[in-house]
This record gives structure tokens, C-alpha cells and sequence, in this order.
């Protein structure tokens, strides 16, 4: 039970008469009712959908935006939850992060990762829309008819229409109204404790290093009604998804603006997504050409540079200016400029004259630029997301074509290159505030993840097993995955999931199942083609070996079938997906 002052006052918080939370439910676990309230916003009267009709599509009845009866990424209780570790926690004082004050923030997987369909499913969220048919011709994707409020509160409020989302919108969005400070070391010239962030603060004063410089900057709701929200400008983003925060929706550049200018600090739910394509650490970690360690940029050192060429004349820099925008670089070495470089959070950047709004300078350590001897250098990177559904059809119908879907990377994933952090209580196990060193530098999401926990200690996050297990030699297994119900997430608990009867009583509950799926039988030859009948015939009667299956399962860090279970389901039949 948590007691938020002046919380029964709106009955859409759930609280009763004398302010007081109940999480958990006889039909929803405590874990999940403060899984969801911390990454989604989502109470428990169970008596209010989600999402809100808003439309019929000739087919069925559309469910787009979040009712705030049932959600509110701003509401005053995941405001008193979140900054309160012990409340997150039975038992938290016997946790590693006992030190904690509270929830710095909470990491997430992107929308197009399967462990996110399937923490929705486990936690009791609403799904991910399905990715979108619709573009702007041979400029960008656009929301379609089965666009929704996106689940998770880093894609902001979502109350209103122009904050509709389809599938893989959110992967790179910092709009949590819940707001979170930048830390950065004691001092004017303190290195950054995280060290990237969006551009502005409020008032005059340091960087985005303490929570006066990062209000909760969100109309909280009230009453439903036909529109609600009007989140404060900061909490939406009015440009294309693959241009995230640099390209205006048609008839929104005003509004894109205002975004930019008014977006302060971190979110606490924050996406951690290393794009497939980044494979070295020059691509995703500042390194030099054929280097590992973060090249650091040259102080006072800033170039004017159109960073965006596919839209040189229409794209925004990070304070919402025309391009071209001026940017730091690294210029150490005589004769050559890199635009590679990670930025350090001076107040107002040295040199920088034309944007004396800017008041963190590791805004621009979310842009991954391509450095130097490239004929792209100095500008932004992309990664390697397609979407199958925008080739043509009705609502896109030339289609888009792959460089068209290629997304601006917002590397939210680089929070601790370099340092980790030692404020609000994080006793970090992996890096120091100290010194510049090897801190989370993997080019997997769940191992950066699993990371990112370790350097910001008074985080949690979601991600699969590999987080845990599958670390380089030296890198100590110094994190650990939460127990539910007071059951460790030890194999046998695991295994429990599938046993008939189920072990209820000790089962892991935040566990699923895995499985191959073929239309054809498995194991007959040339009834499966393509990648999968290669996959299929790598091993002559592979999938009803279960010696071969358990040794790939061990060897990717999944938990085995325990023995006695049956391995192949053939249709109809009923799969045991407990």
C-alpha cells in the first residue's frame, strides 16, 4: 500500500478515500501492477479498457487513444512510486541497491523486440500496434488507421491524435512526463555521470544535473472527455519516424519546434536499442577508425555542418534552428576535423554563440555522426530498420523504399560509455564516476541493458536472459534478476512453467515459452524451403533430436525443456503456452 497525498481526490488514480494505492488485485499480482504502473502508467481498475474508442473503420471498432481511467504516465501515484525505492521493492533493503533513494530509470527493449511483446503480455499491457502501411511519398512513414497510444511512457501521454503511434515509433523516444536528471560530476566542468540528454533546462542555471532543471512537465487529467491530454509541448514529437526530431509531419514544423525547445533532462522509461547494423565501436562508441577508445570532442571546437542531407532544407538541429547546425568535433589531430566525438556537459557550449539556449552539450551525444575520411562524415547515421508493409499498397502506393525507412538513431543506448554513476545512492558495479574507462560498450540491446543496470544502479530494466549470463569473461555477473513472489528465477523454477500440473506454487511467473513454428511437417525433406528449410536440414533430424535442441538451448542461454516433456505439437492441437 502506498499513501499519495490528495490522490483519492481523482477517482481515475484509484486510490481510495484516505490516499492510499493497493497494488495487486485477487486477479492481478502485486509484481505486475507496479511492473505496469512503472512502464506504462496503468492502474487497476480493471472496469476501464485501455484504450477508448475512437472510430470505426467499415470493419470493426478502433481502440487508438489511452483512457485516463486506466492510464496516465503523469499520475501523482507513479510519480510517489517511482521516487520511492523502497516501495518498489519487498524487501529492499536486503537488495544490492539498498542505497537507493529511488528509480532513476527503467530500461526497456524496443517495440519490434519479441521479449517486448511478450513483458506486455506477462505484465497485463495493452500491445504494440502493428507496423504501419502508410507514407508520405518518398519522404517518410506515416501513422495508419491501426495506429495506437503506444504502451510504454517513454512514447509520452498519449491522449491525443497526434500522438498515435504504429509499431517501432517509440524505439527511440525520450517523452516520459516523469523527468530525470542528467547526472554529471560535482563542479562546472564535471564529467558527465550519464552522458547524454536532451538540449535544455529550465531557467539559466547548470546542466541537466539536478531535478529543479527537469519539472514534471505534464497536464495531469482529470475527467475523460472527447479530447484530454494537451500534454506540455516537450512531451510530443511532431516529425517523421525516420527522422525522429528532425523532420516536421506536414504542418507541424511550429510544433516540432516548441518540442525541442521545451524537452529537458531524461525520461525514466527509456528504450535501449543498438541498431543491427552498428558492429565496431567507431559506429556506436565514438572510437577513432580502427580504435575502441571514445574520442573526446575538442573543447570550444564547433562546426557549422548540414548533419541531415536528405532533407537539407527542411530538418531541424537539436534547438529546433534550420540547418546547417553547428556541431562539436574533435580537432587534435592538425588538418583533420572528426565529427565523432562524445561531448562533455559544459554549461553553455565554448564557441557556440548562435544557440545560447543550449544548456547541456551531450544533447548532441544522441546523434550517432559518422566521423572522419567518409564521404558521409558529419552526418547522421542511420540504422538498418525496413518495414515489410511499406512496399506499395493503397496508402503508400510507390512504397518506400528501404533508405527511405532507414531511422536517424537517437543512442539513448549511450548512457554510460565512459562513466557510471555514483548520485541518488547508485553504487554502481560496473565502471566509476572517476575516471574514463570501458563501461557499457556491447552492440547487443539485452547485454547493453544488462549493463546499463550495473553502471546506474538505482535502475531496472527488461530484457532476456543474456542480460545475466552471457558476459565476456571479464566481466563479473554482477547483476541480478528480481525474484516474483519471493521464487528466484532459478532453472527448475523456470522449468516449472511447462510441468503438468504446473508447479504453481514455484514457478517463475516471468517466464514463456519458446517454439519453431512451421506450416510443413518438421523433419520431412523439402517440406520446408528457404532460410527455414535450411535451418530445418542443418542437422539431419534436428528438432526430434533432443540432445542436439538442448545443447542449441544451453549454448544460446535458454533454460532447457525439462525431461518428460513433450518437444513437437502437430495441429490441431492444444500447445502448452502457460
Amino acid at each position: 500500500m502506498l499513501n499519495v497525498p490528495g490522490c483519492g481526490a481523482n477517482p481515475n488514480n484509484g486510490c481510495d478515500a484516505s490516499d492510499n494505492y493497493t497494488f495487486g488485485s485477487p486477479t492481478i499480482p502485486t509484481w505486475r501492477a507496479v511492473l505496469a504502473m512503472v512502464y506504462g502508467g496503468q492502474n487497476q481498475r480493471t472496469g476501464h479498457l485501455p484504450l477508448l474508442p475512437d472510430g470505426f473503420n467499415g470493419e470493426e471498432i478502433i481502440y487508438r487513444r489511452h483512457n485516463p481511467a486506466r492510464i496516465n504516465c503523469a499520475s501523482v501515484v507513479r510519480e510517489a512510486l517511482v521516487n520511492n525505492w523502497s516501495a518498489l521493492f519487498t524487501g529492499a533493503a536486503d537488495c544490492r541497491t539498498a542505497t537507493c533513494t529511488r528509480l532513476q530509470h527503467a530500461f526497456r527493449r524496443d517495440d519490434l523486440a519479441g521479449t517486448t511483446d511478450i513483458f506486455l503480455t506477462l505484465v497485463g499491457m495493452h500491445a504494440v500496434p502493428p507496423s504501419t502501411t502508410a507514407c508520405t511519398p518518398n519522404v517518410g512513414p506515416l501513422v495508419d488507421v491501426f495506429g495506437t497510444a503506444n504502451p510504454f511512457c517513454n512514447a509520452g501521454l498519449g491522449y491525443d491524435f497526434d500522438e498515435l503511434q504504429n509499431k517501432g515509433d517509440s524505439d527511440y523516444q525520450n517523452l516520459d512526463p516523469i523527468r530525470r536528471s542528467v547526472h554529471r560530476a560535482p563542479g562546472a566542468a564535471g564529467a558527465g555521470l550519464e552522458e547524454v540528454g536532451e538540449a535544455f533546462t529550465a531557467g539559466n542555471g547548470l546542466p541537466n544535473n539536478t531535478d529543479a532543471q527537469c519539472p514534471l512537465a505534464a497536464t495531469r487529467v482529470t475527467t475523460p472527455g472527447p479530447t484530454f491530454g494537451n500534454a506540455s509541448a516537450g512531451l510530443k514529437d511532431h516529425s517523421y519516424s525516420n527522422n525522429q526530431g528532425m523532420l516536421a509531419l506536414p504542418g507541424a514544423f511550429a510544433a516540432l519546434r516548441a518540442d525541442l525547445e521545451a524537452r529537458r533532462c531524461n525520461g525514466l522509461v527509456m528504450p535501449v536499442s543498438v541498431p543491427a547494423n552498428f558492429r565496431n565501436p567507431e559506429d556506436a562508441y565514438y572510437a577513432a577508425p580502427g580504435g575502441v577508445t571514445p574520442v573526446l570532442c575538442t573543447p570550444g571546437e564547433f562546426v557549422p555542418k548540414i548533419i541531415n542531407t536528405t532533407c537539407a532544407a527542411t530538418c531541424v538541429c537539436a534547438d529546433g534552428s534550420p540547418q546547417p547546425c553547428l556541431v562539436p568535433v574533435n580537432r587534435d589531430v592538425p588538418g583533420v576535423t572528426n565529427f565523432n566525438c562524445l561531448a562533455r556537459p559544459i554549461p553553455v557550449p565554448i564557441g557556440y554563440p548562435g544557440f545560447l539556449s543550449v544548456r547541456d552539450s551531450r544533447v548532441f551525444n544522441l546523434r550517432v555522426m559518422w566521423g572522419t575520411n567518409l564521404p558521409t562524415s558529419g552526418t547522421v547515421a542511420r540504422d538498418n530498420y525496413f518495414n515489410t508493409s511499406l512496399g506499395p499498397n493503397p496508402n503508400c502506393p510507390a512504397g518506400l523504399s528501404a533508405a527511405r525507412q532507414a531511422r536517424v538513431v537517437n543512442a539513448l543506448y549511450r548512457l554510460h560509455t565512459n562513466r557510471a554513476t555514483n548520485l541518488n545512492g547508485s553504487a554502481p558495479t560496473r565502471g566509476t564516476p572517476l575516471f574514463d574507462g570501458d563501461v557499457c560498450r556491447t552492440f547487443s540491446s539485452t547485454l547493453q541493458i544488462g549493463c546499463l543496470v550495473k553502471a546506474n544502479a538505482c535502475s531496472i530494466g527488461f530484457a532476456g536472459l543474456t542480460a545475466l549470463t552471457h558476459l565476456p569473461s571479464n566481466i563479473p555477473v554482477d547483476n541480478m534478476a528480481f525474484r516474483i513472489e519471493d521464487i528466484a528465477p532459478s532453472i527448475p523454477n523456470v522449468q516449472n512453467l511447462i510441468l503438468s500440473p504446473p508447479g504453481l506454487g514455484t514457478t517463475y511467473r516471468m517466464s514463456h515459452t519458446l517454439w519453431v513454428n512451421s506450416l510443413k511437417e518438421i523433419g520431412v525433406a523439402g517440406a520446408v524451403t528457404g532460410a527455414e528449410g535450411t535451418l530445418m536440414s542443418a542437422l539431419p533430424g534436428c528438432f526430434r533430436d533432443n540432445a542436439a535442441v538442448d545443447a542449441a538451448i544451453s549454448n544460446h542461454h535458454f533454460v532447457p525443456v525439462p525431461a518428460g516433456v513433450t518437444r513437437l505439437q502437430e495441429c490441431p492441437s492444444p500447445f502448452p503456452l502457460r
